[in-house]
């Protein structure tokens, strides 16, 4: 009997997946969701059009971020096409002399919408302790530019994609109502 009742106990706790919170920004018309044991946080974004940042925990308290998760939304007057807002951003990376690893058409809140990968360099911090490799997803509404950017450590870039992906797949947009 000991050896039935300790089996299932140890499969149940590997398991059981993170459940998912809901995060809703009505300002914006924003739903996304993300694991219950990453932070949701409007703070520590550092550019003016940040909406909110998500989180995996951290180890212990030594231990820096290796992964983010950033939702920003621009407002362009007049409004911007989706080719026209790739291709700017694009050119912009490529002037900084980033190499993109990925371009493709993808799909943001079931709209057109376009996917690239990057490392940026390590130039500006020579002795950082960990090199980046950024996922950024975007779309275009009326004159919003909805962009979803991913950064992680290079060597746990991999293990963070699949929850990543989910968070990308439950994104909802609906234009606010002005």
């Amino acid at each position: 009997a000991f050896i039935f009742y300790s089996i299932p106990s140890s499969a149940a706790q590997t398991s059981a997946p993170p459940s998912l919170l809901n995060y809703e920004n009505p300002t914006f018309g924003i739903k996304i969701q993300y694991p219950n044991d990453w932070t949701a946080s409007p703070s520590g974004i550092p550019v003016y059009n940040g909406i909110i940042g998500f989180y995996p925990p951290l180890k212990n308290i030594t231990d820096i971020p290796t992964a983010s998760v950033k939702l920003l939304v621009t407002t362009y007057a007049p409004t911007i096409s989706l080719d026209d807002y790739t291709k700017a951003t694009i050119g912009a990376l490529e002037q900084q002399g980033i190499k993109i690893d990925e371009s493709n058409p993808n799909t943001l809140a079931g709209k057109p919408g376009h996917r690239i990968t990057y490392s940026p360099s390590n130039q500006e911090t020579p002795n950082a302790p960990v090199n980046f490799k950024v996922m950024e997803t975007w779309t275009v509404m009326e004159n919003k530019v909805y962009l979803i950017s991913f950064s992680a450590d290079s060597q746990k870039f991999a293990s963070y994609l699949p929850t990543v992906q989910k968070m990308l797949d439950s994104i909802q947009i609906q234009s606010p109502s002005a």
